[in-house]
């Protein structure tokens, strides 16, 4: 009787430590695939959104708009620039590389709702439109314009300074920017804006912009990624010049009494951002405004 009991006792032990070891491992499974399971999905949505926002740049690429994108759950997009070229990803996860398209933005933009815009930029020639996002509301001090193209949708938490002034002693450096704060140097002939941006006050190094568009990229972007987009307008820049060089070969055969004309005017197109200053937007559109007065066809 008693090795019989023994017997049944050790039995009942076993089938509860089996019952609780099983319980474990079923357990164990549930959570390993639950996050497997999140982790899948959170993979597939971010691959959606990153598409969604490729196509959606896209077509703003060629037009002029101001919208708020509702992506309907809260969204992290980090915006980065590797070798020239720009880059985001959604929560970390998926994303996607900008071959053609120019992105102003902060590093980090999140939110259900994300403020969106394009502009175009000319020079005087159009060269591109630039699109922008961010998350956050704008406090300008002594803009030059009035920047209704910022204002938000909704009210954002995060809040940023940018300070305007003209240039101290006809230089544009950082010696009076004040610590810390984004200021923006500029000058404006001919109804077009340049100047220079010190992104972190008075400690940085100033970069140069040209053209009201690039400003308000400036307003939006860090340092990295602005001088990310600069190096991708003069790849723009460049592009251009070799359109209006087919173009002016195209011309010469057509028309040789606007060759000499049309030599000059293509000839100082620039390849750079750098060689953009006031001088040479008056120039070129001067020139080609000769040229259609003179009964010439337009370089531009």
């Amino acid at each position: 009787m008693g090795l019989k009991s023994n017997k049944r006792g050790v039995a009942v032990v076993f089938d509860w430590i089996f019952s609780i070891v099983a319980g474990v491992l079923v357990f164990s499974f549930l959570i390993y695939f639950a996050v497997q399971h999140t982790d899948l999905f959170g993979k597939v949505t971010a691959r959606v959104v990153a598409e969604e926002l490729d196509v959606l740049f896209s077509g703003y690429e060629t037009s002029e708009v101001k919208t708020a994108l509702d992506l309907g759950r809260k969204v992290e997009l980090e915006f980065n620039c590797s070798r020239g070229v720009q880059q985001f990803r959604v929560n970390g996860k998926d994303g996607k590389t900008f071959w053609d398209k120019i992105i102003f933005s902060p590093d980090l933009v999140e939110g259900e709702k994300i403020d969106v815009a394009t502009f175009s930029w000319n020079v005087p020639f159009r060269a591109a439109n630039f699109i922008y996002l961010w998350d956050r509301r704008y406090e300008f001090e002594d803009a030059p314009i009035n920047f209704d193209f910022f204002e938000p949708q909704k009210i954002k938490n995060k809040v940023e300074k940018v300070k305007f002034s003209k240039p101290v002693n006809s230089n544009f450096n950082c010696d009076f920017a004040e610590k810390d704060t984004k200021t923006i140097y500029y000058d404006i002939k001919e109804g077009e804006y340049q100047g220079y941006v010190c992104f972190n006050g008075k400690d940085d190094t100033p970069v140069k912009f040209f053209g009201e568009a690039m400003m308000m990229g400036a307003i939006v972007t860090d340092k990295d990624n602005f001088i990310c987009a600069k190096e991708l307008i003069n790849k723009k820049l460049e592009i251009m010049k070799r359109v209006f060089e087919n173009k002016k070969n195209n011309l010469v055969t057509s028309n040789k009494f606007c060759n000499e004309d049309y030599s000059i005017i293509v000839g100082r197109i620039p390849t750079k951002v750098d060689q953009l200053d006031n001088y040479v937007f008056g120039f070129l559109k001067d020139k080609n405004t000769e040229l259609i007065i003179k009964g010439c066809a337009s370089v531009y």
